[in-house]
């Protein structure tokens, strides 16, 4: 598990079935921290409290998800919001970590992890 985990900052990752197909519903999940992108732009990284074993529709096989990188969806805008109260839900794009080995790096490859939908990250109700 990566050093900075940060059980406090709780949330749900929803993927929006209208635009990214059908998913099933992720258990909560925590926030560990950020990734630098090949770009150089921020991603953060969220694990959820237990896997989730689903269709991947680049093979047509299976494959399970539980870390992810995820990132604001429009310009401007920014995952934490949620959490200084200042947004509901942020749009985001989200990826499946591919490559475990990125779990303790501050940054990644794109071929790390593999783009799968589009959704909204939201505090966890306490």
């Amino acid at each position: 598990m990566p050093k900075d985990e940060s059980p406090e900052y709780r949330l749900r990752v929803d993927v929006d079935q209208e635009e990214s197909g059908s998913y099933p519903a992720f258990p909560p999940a925590s926030l560990l921290g950020t990734k630098t992108a090949p770009d150089g732009s921020r991603y953060y990284l969220v694990v959820l409290d237990r896997p989730v074993t689903c269709k991947r529709y680049t093979t047509d096989g299976n494959w399970t998800i539980q870390y992810l990188l995820v990132k604001a969806k429009f310009q401007g805008e920014d995952m934490v919001d949620i959490f200084k109260g200042t947004r509901d839900s942020v749009p985001v794009g989200i990826g499946n970590v591919i490559n475990l080995g990125i779990l303790d790096s501050p940054t990644f490859e794109w071929n790390d992890v593999e783009y799968f939908a589009v959704g909204y990250v939201r505090p966890v109700e306490h």
